[in-house]
C-alpha cells in the first residue's frame, strides 16, 4: 500500500506536524490525504485502503475494526504518550480489545516504547521508536517556517513571558470531557481512587493558577504575561483571572491567546 491518511483530530496540535509529515512521505512514494478525523470515518468505503495514522487508541475498537475490514492498516502515535499523568492511569484509559485491529504502536522515544513494551501480551502488536514531527518541527530547517509568524507576535506584544495551561480535565469547553475518562472496565475500587485523588489534585493545581495570573504579570512587568490554553479549555476562566482585584487600579498586564 502507498496511501497514507492522516486524520486531524485538534489542529493546533497537529496539522502543522502532519502536513510535514506528508511531504516526508511524498517524498518517498506515498500518496497522503489529511483531513478531519471525522470526514475519514464516513468515507472509509470509498477510499482507496492504506495506512492510517490514529492519534489515539482510546476510541471504541469498533472504528479501526471498520477500517480494517475496508483492507486498511492501523497504526497508532499517540500524541499524548510522551507526557502522562501516569502509566496506570494511561493504560486505564484504553477499552479492552483497544488494539487488536491495530498493526504496529510507534513510539515516541524510549520510555514510551518501554511502556508498551511492558503491555505487549495485552496489546498484542508490535511497537517501534520513530519519534514524532511535532518534534521535527523544533529543526534548524523548520522552525525558519514560522518566522513571519514570531515577528507577528512580537510587533503585537513586544518582550513576553508565555504561560501554557493545561487544564481540560477540570475546564473542558464540553462536560463530557471533564474527568480522567478511564475505560469502564477500569472504574473499580482502584479506578474510582484513582480518579478522586487525581482531579482533587488538578481542581487545587488550577484554582491556584487563576490566583496566580494577576500577581505574576504584576511582578514581571515591564514583560507581557501571555496565557495560552489548553485547546479544549474554556477561556473565560483565564480572561476572568486576567483582571485586576476590585479594589486596584491599575490595569492588567496579563493577556491571553487561543491560538
Amino acid at each position: 500500500m502507498t496511501r497514507l491518511y492522516l486524520p486531524i483530530t485538534s489542529q493546533p496540535r497537529e496539522l502543522d506536524a502532519k502536513l510535514l509529515l506528508a511531504l516526508t512521505a511524498c517524498e518517498r512514494g506515498f500518496e497522503c490525504l489529511l483531513g478531519f478525523k471525522g470526514t475519514f470515518r464516513g468515507e472509509v468505503s470509498v477510499l482507496k485502503p492504506g495506512f492510517f495514522l490514529s492519534h489515539t487508541a482510546r476510541q471504541n475498537p469498533d472504528n479501526f475494526e471498520i477500517l480494517r475490514l475496508f483492507g486498511n492498516r492501523v497504526l497508532v502515535l499517540d500524541e499524548e504518550a510522551l507526557v502522562r499523568q501516569s502509566d496506570e492511569i494511561f493504560l486505564k484509559k484504553h477499552r479492552h480489545g483497544a488494539f487488536r485491529n491495530v498493526s504496529k504502536v510507534l513510539c515516541w522515544g524510549d520510555s514510551d516504547k518501554q511502556m508498551w513494551d511492558d503491555m505487549e501480551e495485552r496489546i498484542g502488536c508490535p511497537t517501534v521508536s520513530v519519534g514524532n514531527p511535532r518534534v521535527d518541527l523544533l529543526r534548524p530547517e523548520c522552525k525558519k517556517l514560522f518566522y513571519a509568524r514570531v515577528d507577528e507576535l512580537r510587533k503585537r506584544f513586544g518582550d513576553y513571558v508565555l504561560l501554557n495551561t493545561n487544564f481540560p480535565a477540570v475546564n473542558n469547553v464540553t462536560p463530557q470531557g471533564e474527568g480522567v475518562l478511564l475505560a469502564a472496565w477500569a472504574m473499580n475500587d482502584r479506578g474510582r481512587e484513582i480518579e478522586r485523588s487525581f482531579l482533587a489534585n488538578k481542581r487545587s493545581t488550577f484554582e491556584a493558577m487563576q490566583k496566580l495570573i494577576y500577581p505574576l504579570a504584576e511582578a514581571i512587568a515591564p514583560l507581557k504575561l501571555i496565557v495560552r490554553p489548553h485547546p479544549n479549555e474554556r477561556h473565560d476562566v483565564w480572561q476572568e483571572a486576567a483582571k485586576p482585584p476590585p479594589m486596584s487600579r491599575s490595569c492588567s498586564r496579563a493577556a491571553w491567546s487561543h491560538g
